[in-house]
């Protein structure tokens, strides 16, 4: 980078603010809440904002320069509000000697939210010729490269976005689309957002200044019934009440006004008279505008950056065309998997607020090329079809409802065709965060995998409590909350209890006074259990543990609970071994944890961290679910194979009846991935911890992208195939003697069968070979409780519960 665009050091600006949350009274109003400098917030602003669930539109115009540090603190406001963000144009400061630097300027701060960033273009952008540096940077999000003007929708609200560089003049080509697109888009509220304003009380010589070039579009905008205009170019803020094209004032059809050119470039002054209609404006404070957009009206909030006190709230309503007649609402059921040549059951439901809309009609296509037809006379019968694919892969399945009013409703359903048997487990652990934006990327991957969904436990940051799974996991993963079966962790026993997450999650979370639970999904037995209880040998969950493992018939088994036995992190917790040596007895083939946010993979191993890639098991640490960021991981520990702590994402495990497929999925662009597969224990006929040959065991293998990961595992050969310690015998492997050892004595008693005496020699054989090789290792307990002990033995108690001194460093976190 040359001198003249070295970047100045940044200082991160954390604001300290409130942000109010403009959602959930019922409250309507046409009028203003003004505030000056000074001035107390506006009370009662959440107009108009029932109905459907409101949307946040965030942003500002004028924003990033290399030599200043404004835009970083108005992106830290970005950092703490969800929603949509949008740009007002005049993106990065240029010249006709510096082209707009977006990668060094722009991307360090308000770039952390380009995933979720719809931009307008401004005329600073133009010093790069062809707007190359814009086009470069924000790509299909900006819009066609020839025109940067386009639209899109936001639940309820139109978004216009629109080019003020290019003619805007009556029947120009940009005008003229404006037009088709809001005919073809007759929403009852609108928004329209462009760079350069048609009313200013300030401008290049600080002087008022209405524009002419730009009341074409005012006028288009005026006609379809168009709710609001945001601008920016003069580097201030400014709010207009409702108004025509021509400056008069309009309070019941009329577009409200935002100058909101306070992103950080600089400021202007105002010199003159004030603007007709001109209502609040402000110069020399840089912020963003807010706005929450409900079914029929809105809501604004100008929100400072921390150490200025001019603040703007309101609330408005919408005045589009007369909405039409409602159309159904359909619900397509929870996604299915199913099996080639199976015949797959859906089932969908509507409903219609509309009067006389029957009789409805349903087309269901179903990804394959496919579809199926009908008609209904009644809501209450759900609508109900079948199919058979013939061909492995995700299907997305479209059902759409049509009443007698040409009114449509529409959802979609995944269908996972899998081989036979195959079932799709998938999540992660340290989940919801309302001040960051990892969850929503990760729930976004969600959105596109079937099957049943795991939480790993502190699921819902800071605290666990209602608040914090209502506003921050609800509208991430609680999209899926329907196909979830969660665990809890440390955080959400922050609230006493954990009551807002057994509230949030109800049954599917278990008894709230235990939190643990299990259930059988295709040939596997799935374990949910509660590290943040009592555990230790003897105690009831542990009790419970073996019982319900005696219990079980299916061959292959996974567990999973908040708090990592072996960990290369700071959070390893050796209590845990007490569950492990019960699965473990029990033929156990996975344990998924998180606490650590990061992501880690282990070979199969005893409870003690000795390699066994007979009959061990494989921990996964997937605490990368998206909340309060990603924790450092140190030297790999015995029988680490991968580790990667740069990459938020989602593990997902298909299981199949005699073995599994693992998958780390990344968020959107990042790299890091790991994969792999791995066979279940047993004999292959319903039975655990039986004998078998050893080349009956299906090979594991495994690969990782070194997109930020360490592979540990080396490949042996063609196909990576990990060597599985034969004992001894005739070539047969120790496959968990001790279960059937166990069996066969309450069957027919110690001494009566010579299998049995048989199976107990094998036993004692493989336990000496085994011992052998752990006492060639050095340390005390085979090495790894030195590393251990600190986080877990410290503070576990028999029958502890948040909030006694046990948990202390837990609370780390």
């Amino acid at each position: 980078m040359s001198p003249s665009r070295r970047r100045v050091t940044r200082l991160r600006v954390m604001p300290a603010l409130a942000v109010l949350l403009a959602i959930g009274l019922l409250w309507t109003c046409t009028g203003d809440r003004s505030v000056g400098p000074g001035a107390p917030p506006a009370r009662g602003i959440v107009a108009a904002t029932s109905g459907t669930s409101a949307q946040v539109l965030v942003g500002a115009g004028d924003i990033a320069r290399c030599d200043r540090t404004f835009d970083e603190a108005t992106a830290s406001i970005l950092d703490t509000i969800p929603g949509q963000v949008f740009t007002v144009g005049d993106n990065v400061l240029g010249s006709s000697s510096a082209p707009p630097d977006f990668i060094d300027c722009y991307n360090p701060s308000w770039g952390r939210h380009k995933a979720r960033t719809r931009p307008a273009v401004g005329h600073m952008e133009g010093w790069s010729p062809g707007y190359a540096t814009y086009v470069q940077y924000f790509g299909a999000a900006a819009g066609d490269s020839a025109k940067f003007y386009y639209s899109y929708d936001l639940a309820n609200w139109h978004v216009v976005v629109l080019n003020s560089n290019l003619s805007t003049a009556v029947g120009s080509t940009q005008e003229q689309w404006l037009k088709a697109d809001l005919a073809a888009h007759p929403a009852y509220c609108t928004v329209a957002i462009w760079h350069l304003p048609r009313f200013s009380s300030t401008s290049s010589n600080g002087l008022p200044v209405v524009n002419a070039s730009v009341k074409p579009l005012w006028d288009d905008l005026y006609a379809a019934g168009a709710t609001i205009v945001l601008n920016a170019h003069y580097e201030v803020y400014e709010r207009f009440a409702p108004q025509r094209s021509d400056g008069t004032a309009d309070p019941q059809l009329g577009i409200r006004q935002f100058t909101v050119a306070t992103g950080g470039i600089g400021s202007n002054a105002f010199n003159g008279g004030t603007l007709a209609n001109s209502e609040v404006h402000n110069s020399g404070t840089p912020g963003v505008l807010k706005l929450t957009l409900g079914s029929t009206g809105y809501t604004w909030q100008f929100i400072p950056i921390a150490g200025y006190n001019f603040s703007d709230s309101g609330s408005g309503s919408c005045h589009g065309p007369t909405p039409p007649p409602p159309a159904p609402s359909v619900n397509g059921g929870p996604d299915l998997t199913t099996h080639p040549d199976d015949t797959v059951t859906l089932t969908a439901s509507f409903t219609d607020t509309g009067s006389n809309d029957a009789p409805w009609t349903y087309a269901i296509t179903w990804g394959d090329g496919s579809s199926s037809t009908g008609t209904t006379a009644s809501t209450t019968t759900p609508i109900t079809a079948t199919h058979v694919y013939s061909a492995l892969g995700l299907d997305s399945v479209h059902v759409t409802v049509t009443n007698s009013q040409a009114r449509s409703g529409a959802d979609s359903v995944a269908v996972q065709v899998n081989s036979s048997g195959a079932v799709v487990l998938v999540g992660a652990g340290d989940i919801a965060d309302c001040t960051v934006n990892a969850d929503s990327l990760t729930a976004n991957l969600l959105d596109t995998i079937p099957g049943t969904v795991f939480a790993l436990g502190d699921n819902a940051y800071p605290d666990g409590t209602n608040a914090n799974y209502t506003n921050c996991y609800g509208p991430t993963w609680g999209r899926d909350k329907a196909r979830t079966r969660p665990a809890p962790g440390n955080h959400d026993y922050n609230t006493s209890g954990a009551a807002g997450y057994f509230g949030y999650f109800g049954a599917a979370a278990g008894d709230p006074t235990k939190g643990y639970y299990s259930y059988d999904l295709g040939d596997w037995h799935v374990i949910a259990l509660n590290s943040n209880i009592a555990h230790s040998p003897g105690s009831t969950q542990e009790q419970w543990l073996k019982a319900d493992l005696a219990a079980s018939t299916k061959r292959c088994t996974v567990a999973y609970w908040h708090h990592p036995l072996f960990s290369s992190g700071s959070f390893a917790d050796t209590t845990e071994r007490s569950l492990w040596q019960d699965l473990y007895a029990a033929g156990a083939e996975i344990v998924l944890n998180g606490h650590e946010h990061n992501y880690q993979r282990f070979a199969l191993q005893t409870p003690t961290g000795v390699a066994d890639a007979v009959t061990g098991i494989r921990e996964f640490i997937t605490g990368t679910g998206g909340g309060e960021g990603l924790f450092a991981v140190g030297t790999p520990l015995p029988n680490t194979q991968v580790q990667n702590d740069q990459t938020n994402g989602v593990l997902k495990l298909t299981l199949y009846a005699t073995g599994y497929d693992w998958k780390f999925i990344p968020v959107k662009g990042k790299t890091f991935t790991d994969s792999g597969s791995g066979t279940c224990h047993g004999d292959g006929q319903g039975g655990r911890g039986r004998l078998r040959p050893a080349h009956h065991h299906r090979h594991a293998t495994a690969t990782a992208d070194r997109g930020g990961g360490r592979a540990l595992l080396r490949p042996r050969g063609h196909g990576r195939e990990l060597r599985r310690q034969r004992l001894v015998g005739s070539g047969w492997v120790h496959a968990d003697l001790r279960l059937d050892l166990r069996r066969r004595d309450q069957r027919h008693g110690r001494q009566t069968d010579p299998y049995l005496r048989q199976l107990r020699q094998l036993h004692r054989d493989a336990h000496r070979h085994q011992r052998q090789g752990h006492h060639q290792r050095t340390g005390d307990d085979h090495g790894e409780d030195r590393q251990r002990s600190a986080d877990g033995e410290r503070r576990r108690q028999p029958d502890r519960h948040p909030g006694q001194p046990g948990l202390a460093q837990r609370q780390l976190q």
